[in-house]
């Protein structure tokens, strides 16, 4: 199956909505979600008591606009999860607590070499999956932690603009995940090739279109939008939303950061409007990152699978 099915009643239910305003729209998610794909509770609630003293230290830096400097390479301050709200409601902490674990599955699964050898040495589609699977793992993580960096400071500009790069790449990998598994059915090598070829060297430079034709990227919208017929209906729409916010339009700057009085005229500025309205809208591309956990063991799966297409293995 191209998901999980425990996993794919809930994922369906991610972007059921068009327009995220309040908690009773996002909880239609529901935080089974995120949880249906996890284990260990009890573990991942340690996790998060011992994370959170980190996080608190860290939003109180910031409110005083003060950064720790980074001591290391593997810093806390990189590392920190998504940091919990007085306003939120109990399935939304429950849900950071599931987005927090697949961060944290997903940053350890990272490797820093792959080497030639197993069915890697014997396929070279295996090898070409594997190292995709992985440099979407580092991509995915990296926007994270910046997503995290920004929800934790409260920058909700700052926010917005990762969380709108991971449902990009999601729909990307999840998109690479599902046209495999059409293509090892007609077992059809050349089109694995030319697909992994195309997604890991894929670019929109004309020049290197001009030099190589099968660099052409796919525009990202066409993949989000048949990920939206596909499997999570609405998401279209809300990446729409978010890339009103990340762009110098109205909404994204004159909404989210002034007021007008139109009885008096005068208009008020500040950097925490609507803060919950911004949360609720950011929290879709929030609980990709465990889809993409998902897709990810997904990917893995599939490189035995296209190993033995070529023999190998």
């Amino acid at each position: 199956m191209f998901y999980r099915a425990s996993a794919l009643p809930g994922i369906q239910r991610l972007v059921q909505t068009t327009h995220i305003t309040g908690p009773a729209d996002r909880h239609c998610f529901s935080y089974s979600v995120c949880s249906c794909i996890l284990t260990s509770s009890q573990n991942r609630a340690l996790e998060w008591r011992r994370c959170r003293t980190r996080v608190d230290s860290y939003r109180r830096a910031f409110r005083n606009q003060h950064v720790p400097q980074r001591k290391t390479k593997s810093s806390p301050m990189k590392r920190q999860p998504f940091a919990s709200f007085p306003e939120l409601s109990l399935d939304d902490v429950k849900m950071l607590e599931a987005i927090n674990s697949s961060l944290v599955h997903l940053r350890d699964s990272r490797v820093s070499k792959i080497e030639i050898d197993g069915v890697l040495a014997e396929s070279k589609l295996a090898w070409k999956l594997r190292i995709f699977g992985e440099v979407m793992t580092y991509r995915v993580v990296a926007l994270a932690e910046s997503l995290a960096l920004n929800w934790n400071a409260e920058n909700y500009l700052g926010a917005y603009l990762p969380a709108r790069a991971i449902i990009e790449t999601v729909a990307v990998t999840t998109g690479v995940e599902r046209d495999l598994e059409r293509h090892l059915h007609d077992k059809n090598s050349a089109a694995i090739d030319a697909l992994l070829t195309n997604r890991t060297f894929a670019t929109r430079d004309a020049g290197w279109v001009a030099e190589s034709p099968a660099a052409q990227a796919v525009n990202v919208m066409t993949l989000i939008s048949k990920m939206d017929q596909k499997l999570m209906p609405g998401l279209k729409r809300q990446y729409d939303l978010l890339s009103e916010r990340c762009h110098p339009n109205y909404l994204g700057h004159y909404a989210m950061f002034s007021t007008l009085d139109v009885e008096t005229g005068a208009t008020t500025f500040m950097v925490d409007k609507e803060q919950n309205q911004n949360r609720n809208m950011i929290f879709p591309g929030m609980l990709l990152i465990v889809l993409f956990e998902n897709s990810r063991r997904g990917l893995e799966e599939l490189v035995q699978k296209v190993a033995s297409l070529q023999g190998a293995g």
